[in-house]
């Protein structure tokens, strides 16, 4: 396997952690949210990766009332995704910091800070996703995770996790099992990429304080769902 650190540069990613845009209307839990993993970003290289939120929901309300043509939805979608980024950065301004580019990313990290991927320029010029909902911003984080080379990727939803058929959370999915499993959590793609790149995930509840600090500072997912 090609060691990406000769000749390519590498971020050295402890986590790729996508914050949900339904997050977004809790302004105490987002700033709790925002302090916390500020203070983990002082000793672990984080990458953030944004949701559509309240914003993406109005486009797609509109797109069913009027059919817009997929390119338009798609990318005003993606710029939905850019809104919740720089919305959720100004909880912390001094930690967060908004990036659009893998040049910026670095240089952040580099300085024990944060940055949140604005990931519509990357997204128009590569072009990776198909103009679908089979795909939403959890696979493409997911997608992101896997080209970062991320060591691990944490959801952070409003929701603990994977459901079963009792609505009662699953503690501990393999990929093969996760592969299998009918859920409304993620995306379609999210479970095949999964399967395919195999980077270890973490679904957390982004409203429940003790839960994340729990995870992020002794490394316990005691109330999520692991996939590995």
């Amino acid at each position: 396997m090609l060691d990406i650190r000769k000749g390519m540069n590498y971020l050295g990613l402890d986590y790729m952690i996508k914050i949900g845009g339904s997050l977004l209307p809790n302004i105490n839990k987002c700033k709790q949210l925002a302090d916390l993993l500020s203070e983990v970003g002082k000793s672990k290289r984080l990458l953030l990766f944004p949701g559509g939120g309240e914003i993406d929901n109005y486009i797609e309300t509109y797109h069913s009332q009027i059919a817009l043509d997929r390119e338009i939805f798609h990318r005003a979608t993606m710029l939905a995704m850019d809104q919740t980024a720089l919305l959720f950065c100004n909880y912390n301004l001094e930690m967060l910091v908004p990036v659009d580019n893998m040049i910026d990313c670095r240089k952040v990290l580099d300085q024990h800070r944060i940055p949140f991927l604005l990931p519509s320029k990357i997204v128009f010029g590569l072009d990776p996703f198909r103009y679908t909902n089979r795909i939403t911003s959890d696979g493409m984080a997911l997608y992101f995770a896997h080209i970062f080379q991320a060591k691990r990727m944490v959801l952070i939803k409003s929701i603990n996790g994977i459901l079963d058929h009792n609505r009662q959370t699953i503690s501990r999915l393999s990929f093969d099992e996760f592969l299998m499993t009918e859920q409304d959590c993620v995306d379609e793609t999210f479970p095949l990429l999964a399967h395919k790149v195999k980077i270890p995930i973490d679904i957390l509840n982004g409203l429940e304080y003790e839960q994340l600090r729990q995870y992020f500072k002794e490394e316990i997912n005691a109330w999520g769902t692991q996939i590995n």
